[in-house]
């Protein structure tokens, strides 16, 4: 058995994290479940992208019938934030697996020092669904 660093990708999607509101009973299991993940192979690591949810949904309806003319590039920053208040509370249950930030550029700097890697929504266009 090798000691390589191993590294899996996985879309963890807003409507996991945030149903109807916060998911924690699910993010209390799904803590568990990677935690003891990792711990079977020294050097397995793994990179979360977090999706937005139905608070992405909630805030973008809201828009929508708030605005006369509402502007896809509004809607999807909406999204985009959306995914990140639900990155950064997926961040801070893996807190100790998890020391850097929660990665929003995924072509900037950024330091990988733990086990765990965050992610969220970028720019406009595109998806934590998709990309």
């Amino acid at each position: 058995m090798s000691n390589a660093s191993t590294t899996t990708i996985v879309s963890l999607g807003g409507s996991l994290v945030a149903p109807s509101g916060v998911a924690v009973d699910f993010l209390a299991a799904f803590h568990s479940l990677v935690v003891n993940w990792l711990d079977e192979v020294p050097g397995r690591r793994l990179v979360l992208i977090v999706g937005g949810g139905a608070p992405a949904r909630v805030y973008q309806e809201a828009y929508r019938s708030l605005c006369p003319q509402p502007q896809a590039q509004s809607q999807d920053w909406i999204g985009i934030m959306a995914t990140r208040l639900n990155a950064q509370l997926v961040k801070a249950l893996f807190e100790k697996d998890c020391p850097g930030e929660v990665v929003t550029d995924p072509l900037g700097n950024w330091d990988w020092n733990g086990r765990v890697l965050v992610a969220a929504g970028w720019k406009p266009g595109f998806s934590t669904d998709f990309d």
